[in-house]
């Protein structure tokens, strides 16, 4: 699994993870999709459970293919934004994935 990336300018709004090299895309937004729930930093209360599927707000297959791993160690070159359970989730090819919280509950 991958970390949780605790880096200078990382505001209490935002969460920074770093997939593993064999983590798939979305195992790598779920991981962090948890994370900020779990997480007191954001204030939410909302069980893991109770959110929605993935596939909902993207095409999980489609962004595994996008990113295949392993992850690009260089510049991010490619980028996917898209909201997911209000909240905004950003994942480049990097492996880097960046949720906020964001006001569209859908």
């Amino acid at each position: 699994m991958g970390e949780r990336e605790d880096s200078v300018g990382v505001s209490t709004d935002e969460l920074r993870y770093r997939a593993d090299p064999s983590e798939t895309a979305s195992e790598a937004v779920v991981s962090a999709i948890t994370a900020v729930v779990r997480d007191t930093e954001f204030e939410r209360t909302d069980d893991v459970t109770s959110l929605p599927p993935l596939y909902d707000a993207v095409d999980a297959d489609a962004m595994n293919q996008l990113f295949d791993p392993p992850w690009n160690e260089g510049d991010a070159e490619l980028s996917i934004t898209f909201v997911y359970a209000g909240y905004r989730v950003h994942i480049d090819d990097t492996g880097l994935v960046v949720v906020t919280d964001c006001d569209d509950r859908n």
